[in-house]
């Protein structure tokens, strides 16, 4: 769904494989404990806004384009 804001994602497959592959650089990063599965859930909210928090941005918890660069450039 096009309309969908940058901080809201839907169960597609590319989400998906967008949440797993930020899962997995939070883990490398010390931040995510959990299983790498692209699932949205508690563990993955946490571990976002524990990142941000540390890096002084807004900790929204929610993946956003920034979150995304962010994180691809200090992992």
């Amino acid at each position: 769904n096009s309309s969908l804001s940058p901080y809201c994602w839907n169960d597609s497959e590319t989400s998906r494989y967008r949440v797993a592959e930020l899962q997995r650089r939070l883990a490398r990063a010390g931040y995510y404990h959990g299983s790498i599965d692209g699932i949205m859930g508690p563990q993955t909210r946490r571990a976002i806004r524990a990142y941000e928090r540390d890096r002084n941005m807004h900790a929204y918890g929610a993946i956003d384009q920034g979150l995304l660069f962010e994180n691809r450039n200090n992992s």
